[in-house]
């Protein structure tokens, strides 16, 4: 099998997820991380990854379950979340800037408040994102990343029009 072929271990699990209606429906129920530690799907992910006990990465990959969990249709080809959250809207992009900046505000270790609002923006989206980098990139949730996805969604982001005044 070549490289293009392989599939990720995040999209892997997110297909199997798709099958298993009630694990997905509990996971989207989550309103924390240490919700989704008790939905078996959790556990699936957990042990493909290697089972990992480190606090922090048992964090990440709820985190993970819980976000995937809303997406509805794995958009393989497409960038980023961020990207994908400022596609415009009419005149605006589909996620507001000042929520989009929200997010981005979040630390590290600020996992609850990431996964709310990762679902704000899923839903926004009608749950299209492209799993494997979704899932890379909270896997990896740091400096370098929210600068990237500050990049990605400003770069997409329709520039505000300025008044016929000014």
């Amino acid at each position: 099998m070549s490289e293009e072929q392989k599939e990720s271990l995040w999209r892997s699990w997110w297909r199997q997820l798709q099958t298993d209606r009630g694990g997905r429906a509990e996971l989207r129920r989550c309103g924390n991380v240490a919700e989704a530690a008790f939905v078996e799907p959790y556990h699936l992910l957990r042990r493909m990854k290697g089972n990992p006990e480190g606090e922090l990465d048992l964090q990440r990959l709820a985190l993970i379950a819980a976000a995937l969990a809303h997406v509805e249709e794995d958009h393989a080809q497409g960038g980023s979340l961020a990207a994908a959250m400022a596609s415009p809207a009419g005149e605006k992009p589909i996620v507001s800037d000042s929520r989009f900046r929200q997010m981005l505000r979040t630390e590290e270790r600020e996992f609850d408040d990431r996964l709310r609002e990762l679902v704000r923006a899923l839903r926004q989206l009608k749950g299209q994102a492209n799993v494997d980098k979704l899932a890379t990139d909270l896997w990896w949730w740091n400096e370098k990343t929210r600068r990237r996805w500050a990049l990605d969604y400003y770069e997409r982001a329709a520039p505000e029009k300025k008044s016929k005044d000014s």
